[in-house]
C-alpha cells in the first residue's frame, strides 16, 4: 500500500501506472539524525522504513505534512511527488533502515539533487 499526501485513502495498488520504482535502495539513518531536507524537479520518490521507526516531512503550499513508516507504523510506503521538498528523520533508538524507490532511477549526471529550507520546522518535537 502506498500513501500519498495528496489523499487521504490507500490505494489497493502498489504503485500508480507510470511512478513504478526504476531503482532500489538503502539508507540508514542514526537515532534523531536527518536526512535531507531536499528536492528533485525530475524523479518521484517513495521510501519505505523496514528496520526501526521514521518520521517522513513533506512542505507543500499549505505547509508541513508528516508522515510516519517503520516497525510502529505498518512499514507504510510514503510517495514524495516530483518537486515536493522533503526531509526524513529516524524516530527510534536504533538505526532506521530506509528503501528508497526513484521513478526514474537516479543516474550521476542527472543533476537532480536539490536543496530545501526547513528552518522553519522543529525536528526536536
Amino acid at each position: 500500500m502506498v500513501f500519498s499526501f495528496r489523499s487521504t485513502t490507500f490505494t489497493t495498488a502498489f504503485f500508480a501506472e507510470g511512478k513504478e520504482p526504476q531503482q532500489v535502495y538503502m539508507t540508514t539513518i542514526r537515532p534523531g539524525m536527518v536526512k535531507g531536507p531536499h528536492l528533485h524537479f525530475v524523479r518521484t520518490g517513495f521510501f519505505t522504513c523496514i528496520k526501526g521507526n521514521v518520521r517522513v516531512v513533506l512542505k507543500t503550499d499549505t505547509g508541513f505534512q508528516v508522515f510516519f513508516s517503520g516497525e510502529n507504523h505498518e512499514y507504510r510506503s510514503i510517495e514524495v511527488p516530483t518537486g515536493t521538498p522533503a526531509a526524513v528523520q529516524c524516530i527510534g533508538e536504533e538505526e532506521a533502515y530506509l528503501l528508497n524507490m526513484p521513478n526514474p532511477a537516479w543516474t550521476p549526471d542527472m543533476g537532480d539533487e536539490h536543496s530545501a529550507d526547513f528552518s522553519d520546522f522543529d525536528f526536536n518535537s
